[in-house]
């Protein structure tokens, strides 16, 4: 954000919060706010300024535009505990760096019941390299239904085909 705030114009090399805060006229003889303020505005949303492609989801954690490609899953129970383990591709151009796979249990009414998370073999993941992953959850009689997904250590979900 810090740097959205700190980007120059031709006006006098003021950032537009700048031009804003000290009035600096935009040339039409209306409020500096009349023409800059909006074209900052539309600017930011067509991503001319701010280049980050993310969304947010309904949890209100951020969504990256890297994505991973999960080859294989298992879930097996040994003794007490439910080893979920497999394989994952990173389908983007770019390293991803401390991904988590993190494994979610439910009952047969898809209530929650635990869950667990641990970092995937490979750090950095590169692009197009695939990744062993494994993480275990302590057994509970009523576990029924389990899936995975993969985050970043700042809770960060990383779309998975």
């Amino acid at each position: 954000m810090a740097d959205l705030l700190t980007w120059e114009i031709p006006m006098g090399g003021k950032s537009i919060l700048d031009q804003i805060a000290y009035g600096i006229q935009c040339g039409c003889g209306l409020c500096s706010g009349c023409i800059i303020l909006p074209l900052f505005l539309f600017m930011v949303m067509l991503g001319i300024v701010d280049n980050r492609s993310s969304s947010v989801n309904s949890s209100g954690n951020t969504i990256s535009n890297q994505r991973l490609n999960l080859l294989s899953k298992s879930f097996i129970r040994d003794y007490d505990y439910l080893i979920a383990e497999g394989q994952v591709k990173n389908v983007g151009s770019e390293k991803l760096t401390n991904v988590l796979a993190v494994v979610s249990c439910y009952d047969e009414n898809g209530a929650f019941i635990s869950h667990d998370h641990a970092l995937i073999d490979y750090d950095p993941l590169l692009a197009w390299q695939i990744s062993p992953w494994k993480t275990m959850v302590r057994w509970n009689p009523a576990m029924e239904r389990f899936s995975v997904e993969f985050t970043t250590f700042d809770g960060q979900l990383i779309f998975t085909e």
